[in-house]
Formats: C-alpha cells, sequence, structure tokens
C-alpha cells in the first residue's frame, strides 16, 4: 500500500487534505484494512481524529495481535500477562500456543499495550504518591516486604504482621494479618482464581491467608524459606534442601508433590524462580553457585511430580567473591543478578558461565538495595533513596548494559535506603511500588 507510506505529517497541503477528508471514511477503512502490522496502524492513528476513530475500530479485532506478542514479548511476561486475567483450569494442559489461541485480540492488544508503556518509562512524566511511617506510628516496627496483585498492596512487617491496602488509598488498610513473627517473604497466589498471600517469616512457619474471607486458612504445619509462584499459578517452596508444590481445592491446603536437592552441608538454595514447565533455582556452596533446573511438566495430568534436568557450576569471574554477595534474584528461567554493596553481578544463565560484575556505584554514586527487572526495564534502589531505570534494547543485551551510558530515568523518593522494589499493573496502566523501611512511595506513569 504506497499511499500509506506518503508522509502526510510533514507537508501542510497533505495534511489539510487528510483534515477534510479527501477520501470518505469507507475508503480510508478499506485502505487500513489491508495492513496487517497493527503497530503501524496505530502510528498513523496520530495522523488526526478521523484516522484515529476508523483505525480504533479495526484495531480491536485485528488478527495479528497475537502475532505481535509472542514475536515481541518474552514468554515470562506473555505468561503472567494471561495468568492474571485467567484461572489455571483454562492453560494447564496447553502449550503456549495452544493457550494463545483461546484469547480475543482485544486482550492480545491489552497485553502489548501494557509492554508499550513500560518501555516508555524511561520518556514519560510520574507522579508519586507516598505515605510516611507506614504501617503505624511505632517507631521499632519496620517494613520487612512487600508483595502485590492487580490495585492491592500488601506489606509485611518486623513485628509480624501483614497490612493490606489499594495502591490508590494507601492509608485505609482493608486487613491486617498476623503471623506472629518477622515476616521475610510474602506472595500472591491466585489457585483456580481463589486470591490468597503466602507468608513466611524468620521461624519459616508457612502461613496461608484467604483475602476475601479476610482470615487465615487453616493448614498442617507446613515450612518454607523461599516462596516461588509459578506463572501458571503453582505454589512451589523451599525448605531444608526440599521443594514442595502445594496445591489449593476448594481453599484446602496440600502438599502435590516434593523434590529432595541432597544439598551437602555447606550448600544453601539462594534464590527460587518457577514457570509454566519447570523450577529453576540457585544452589551457594560459598564460592560457587550451582543452577539447577526441575521440570515439572508431566504428559500424565495426575502426575506431577519433578524431574531432575540437569545442573551446572558457575564460578565468580570478576573480582567479587560471591561469599560477598548479600542478595539474589532470578526473575526467569535465564537471568540471575546478585548485588554487593558498591556491585552488581548479571549472568545469562546457559550460555556461558561468566558473571559480569558492574561497579555501579562509580556511575550512580550510591550503593544498589534492591533490583527488579521486568520486560526489558531494569529498576534499581539505592541507599540514597533514589531510583534508576534503565531499559535494554533486549534482555540478552542487559549484561552488557553501560551504565556510565546508558539513559535512565531517576527518580529521587527519600533518603532513606530502598529496601524493597515491586510492580504492579492494574487498569492496565505501570506502577512501581519502592519502599524504606518506613515509606511508601507509588509510582505512577503518564
Amino acid at each position: 500500500m504506497e499511499i500509506i507510506k506518503m508522509d502526510y505529517c510533514s507537508e501542510d497541503n497533505k495534511m489539510r487534505n487528510v483534515e477534510n477528508n479527501v477520501f470518505p471514511p469507507e475508503i480510508w477503512e478499506m485502505i487500513f484494512k489491508k495492513i496487517n502490522n497493527p503497530v503501524k496502524l496505530m502510528n498513523y492513528q496520530r495522523v488526526c481524529k478521523d484516522w484515529f476513530k476508523i483505525i480504533e475500530r479495526i484495531l480491536e479485532n485485528h488478527n495479528k495481535w497475537m502475532e505481535i506478542c509472542i514475536s515481541h514479548l518474552s514468554v515470562e511476561f506473555i505468561w503472567r500477562s494471561i495468568g492474571k486475567r485467567f484461572s489455571t483450569k483454562i492453560f494447564k494442559k496447553d502449550n503456549l500456543y495452544d493457550s494463545c489461541l483461546k484469547l480475543k485480540p482485544t486482550i492480545w492488544r491489552d497485553i502489548y499495550s501494557l509492554y508499550r508503556k513500560w518501555q516508555r518509562t524511561v520518556d514519560v512524566t510520574h507522579s508519586i504518591d507516598s505515605i510516611k511511617k507506614f504501617p503505624s506510628s511505632l517507631d521499632y516496627e519496620k517494613i520487612s516486604c512487600i508483595a502485590t496483585w492487580d490495585d492491592i498492596l500488601a506489606v509485611g512487617s518486623s513485628e509480624g504482621f501483614i497490612y493490606f491496602c489499594k495502591i490508590y488509598d494507601l492509608k485505609n488498610i482493608f486487613y491486617i494479618a498476623d503471623h506472629k513473627n518477622y515476616v521475610k517473604q510474602i506472595e500472591f497466589w491466585c489457585p483456580d482464581k481463589q486470591l490468597m498471600l503466602i507468608s513466611t517469616c524468620t521461624d519459616a512457619r508457612l502461613k496461608f491467608w484467604n483475602i476475601l474471607e479476610r482470615q487465615e486458612i487453616e493448614t498442617n504445619e507446613y515450612f518454607a524459606y523461599i516462596i516461588s509462584i509459578s506463572t501458571d499459578h503453582h505454589c512451589y517452596c523451599e525448605y531444608r534442601g526440599i521443594i514442595t508444590n502445594y496445591i489449593s481445592n476448594s481453599w484446602n491446603i496440600n502438599k502435590d508433590s516434593e523434590y529432595e536437592l541432597n544439598l551437602h552441608w555447606n550448600q544453601s538454595v539462594i534464590s527460587l524462580y518457577s514457570n509454566k514447565n519447570a523450577v529453576c533455582l540457585s544452589i551457594s556452596s560459598g564460592k560457587t553457585i550451582m543452577e539447577c533446573t526441575i521440570m515439572t511438566t508431566s504428559a500424565n495430568k495426575h502426575d506431577n511430580s519433578i524431574i531432575f534436568l540437569n545442573h551446572s557450576t558457575i564460578v565468580a569471574q570478576s573480582d567479587v567473591p560471591f561469599r560477598f554477595m548479600n542478595q539474589f534474584y532470578r526473575w526467569d528461567d535465564q537471568l540471575a543478578i546478585g548485588l554487593s554493596d558498591k556491585f552488581i553481578a548479571m549472568n545469562k544463565i546457559g550460555t556461558d558461565d561468566t558473571w559480569i560484575t558492574y561497579n555501579v556505584f562509580e556511575y550512580l554514586h550510591g550503593i544498589v538495595t534492591s533490583v527488579i527487572f521486568h520486560i526489558n526495564i531494569l529498576i534499581l534502589g539505592l541507599d540514597s533513596g533514589a531510583l534508576h531505570i534503565f531499559r535494554a534494547n533486549h534482555e540478552d543485551k542487559l549484561q552488557n548494559l553501560c551504565f556510565k551510558t546508558c539513559r535512565s530515568k531517576k527518580i529521587i523518593l527519600d533518603n532513606e535506603p530502598i529496601i524493597k522494589i515491586n510492580i504492579t499493573e492494574t487498569q492496565n496502566e505501570p506502577f512501581i511500588i519502592a519502599v524504606t523501611e518506613r515509606n511508601i512511595h507509588i509510582i505512577r506513569f503518564f
């Protein structure tokens, strides 16, 4: 369609012709329908109001949205976006492509639109909503961890409480759960659309909370050091070298399967990630990091046994020994990040055994205290209370990211260290939640 390639925006006379509707809307609609790339159509919407209205009708049911998403977006982001919208039963037996075929074009358009909004967070303006001295005025109670689900924010505290509120109304706490000990980690879990929260504390006791009924779910005595919720709503927990898969049936929580890692006395699991097909974990022995992948798929739908796949030992190739790494993160089955004072280390699992280490203090003038990676957006929280947002062209190029020259967005939030960062997406808008030990900051983009 050569007509569409004409530069209407750059020549005033042509723009006037467009605005004067040189063609009737029906003809424009016929032309636009022959364009198979919905992303190009989105760009053409900017020409004028008439084009916007005509193209909008076409975009709502364009049959190429699924193809665009699968070719441009990570499997992790697609599955989590799907998982937030549908129950686990819909996608339990399907591979990604079969599951995708079930979705309407409007869903795929929303997913791609959300992806574009995240990519623009480095460039667009933002607003900050903050609340000081959360959750109480008691000086000894500190924020220890956070979790998000849609517009719900859960905040764990050093006194064993878990506070629930909406990100639009931080002052209105609608539920307080009492774990009775320092809360180390909390995660939302939504099996078969039963929204609950899972928490573990310093004594490793694992508890489950019914958000709708605002009460604890009675279970047997379970324990966990680390919790991971998979993209298809499975719950995996690690405790003393054993990975346990928990299931929920009408709010009854039970163990489904276990896999024993047979760790040595000097080994411990430091990070855990799970997706639809596997559980990925990092095991530390002090000097080295061992990466393990446990396959969880099975041809028999009643057989959820975990099968050990492989492992490889990764040795530090830098002047920063792993024993000085104080935090490790996994967001997918390939990317691992470690923090150590002035340094941040990254490894692309399965490509080579080299951890690339950056002295970010030299560029950011602060120590990284928290980090999150989401669809090519790297977000770093500093001890200065500042937040830095970096955009990588692709996950593969994250290891080659130059912090000195790469364009970033700096947001000054506090004068205390950012201890935790999380993200959420509600009403198809991206939000970043950053917290210090006493304060909560919600960043929204426009």
